[in-house]
């Protein structure tokens, strides 16, 4: 008579959260690459020159624009000339702490954003308060004497003539349409709109319309220099963290193993395996993830940047920790289907069988595992432990019996009993017992009797 008899395994409560709790404090730890990772030289080198070319860039068109404003008059000259210096002086600062600070920028990055941003935002106010306080002196020399229209248009048109070549200017020195798109074309019709009412004999209206139109176009100038320190920054610092997941993502390929008492050993996990390609998958969705980072046209835009280093790249950190961790529980799990198959094999020895082959199913550390026991009567025992559930300690058990004298329920009974008694008193817990339908021989290995390899040998 043959009998089929299954119920799941599990580890108790108190060791399930006794390896829980060592998981993470593994967890916990540095990547394996992180306390020993040094950003390589070239990497520093290539961050140091990307900004050196930059700030030659800027000072090249700090000069320009001193070249082009000296024309102007006395009040739009002075605003001019004290903005290129901030200008300058703003940016000369964040490139020297992004200089000092290459090969760890992306650890500095929310730091720096902050300071450049606030020294910004108190140029663009400062700027905004220079004009302003230009235009009023000029608004009331014209209000306080009775000027002609002559000088009237002579205004208009120096007032015109700023704008557009402010307007030149931005055009030809910054990268607009990638960082503020559609910004200058918007101000080029306001322009047209002074030259017209200039054409039409209104120098009133010109004047207050080329005035309004040069405030606009100063405070653009503004958040250019802004945008594109800013871009620097995140785009340099993208490339050191990527350089830095890149290293971790190769350096957990491995981890270390950890036994059934949750303790560190000498046995290394292929995490890729253990968690059936996983990893492959997370790093080539890294690669593509980057691909972007290395384009020159289009170049990766500011919002991209920002994602990558805000979201994206800590994103991939937090599920390579979940990879190790699964591939720890899967160990695990694969170590305790050959314990409790031990612990079966023992209860089953003392009625008599005999060990016959043991095997993971194809020789696959994550397959069920398989035991074959035989007793003199020629009497037939298939143990077969197959992976349950995603959790720690879940195993599914099986016992197929096929006897060849006949058996009654209550002997089954009573050997599945002592194979329950064995499993309790070894600390696991067994759910309810459940019987299978007819009793069939589990499908054995095509490769054959193979040694059981433990992870705590």
């Amino acid at each position: 008579m043959s009998g089929h008899k299954r119920a799941t395994i599990s580890i108790s409560q108190e060791e399930y959260q006794r390896l829980l709790d060592v998981e993470v404090q593994l967890r916990a730890q540095p990547y394996p690459i992180a306390e020993s990772f040094q950003p390589p030289p070239d990497l520093i080198e290539r961050t140091q020159s990307a900004i050196d070319q930059n700030l030659q860039w800027m000072h090249e068109r700090q000069t320009h624009f001193d070249q082009v404003t000296a024309g102007y008059q006395g009040e739009i000259q002075r605003v001019e000339k004290a903005t290129n210096h901030a200008l300058a002086a703003q940016q000369q600062h964040l490139m020297q702490q992004m200089h000092d600070l290459a090969g760890s920028l992306w650890a500095n990055t929310e730091n720096l954003m902050q300071q450049a941003r606030q020294q910004y935002q108190h140029q663009l106010t400062a700027v905004q308060d220079r004009l302003l306080k230009e235009i009023a002196v000029v608004n009331q020399r014209l209000a306080d004497h009775e000027t002609q229209d002559e000088t009237r248009l002579a205004v208009a048109d120096h007032w015109l003539h700023a704008a557009g070549d402010l307007f030149t200017l931005i055009d030809a020195e910054y990268n607009h349409n990638f960082y503020l798109p559609g910004e200058l074309d918007r101000l080029a019709g306001q322009i047209q709109m002074a030259a017209h009412n200039l054409s039409y004999g209104l120098p009133e209206a010109s004047i207050a319309s080329a005035q309004q139109v040069y405030l606009r176009l100063a405070n653009v100038r503004v958040r250019l220099e802004q945008a594109e320190g800013e871009w620097l920054l995140l785009n340099q610092a993208c490339l050191e963290a990527v350089h830095r997941v890149h290293a971790e993502i190769d350096g957990c390929q491995e981890i270390e193993a950890i036994d059934m008492d949750g303790r560190p050993i000498p046995f290394h996990l292929d995490v890729d395996f253990w968690t059936r390609g996983a990893w492959s998958t997370l790093a080539n969705e890294f690669l593509e993830m980057i691909r972007p980072l290395g384009l020159t046209n289009p170049s990766p835009s500011t919002e991209y940047l920002q994602q990558l280093l805000a979201e994206y790249l800590p994103g991939i950190r937090a599920r390579l920790g979940d990879l190790g961790f699964a591939a720890r529980i899967e160990a695990l799990n694969s170590q305790l289907r050959v314990n409790i198959a031990d612990m079966v094999v023992q209860a089953l020895t003392v009625q008599g069988f005999a060990l016959n082959e043991f095997q993971y199913r194809q020789d696959d550390w994550r397959a069920p595992f398989e035991v074959h026991l035989t007793n003199p009567d020629q009497s037939q025992v298939t143990v077969q432990v197959n992976p349950y559930g995603d959790n720690l300690g879940e195993n599914e058990l099986h016992i197929i019996s096929e006897d060849q004298m006949f058996r009654t329920q209550r002997e089954l009974r009573q050997r599945w009993q002592e194979v329950q008694v064995s499993l309790v008193g070894s600390g696991l817990e067994v759910g309810d017992i459940e019987t299978v339908g007819s009793a069939r021989r589990l499908q054995k290995s095509q490769s054959g009797a193979s040694r059981a390899y433990r992870l705590n040998h």
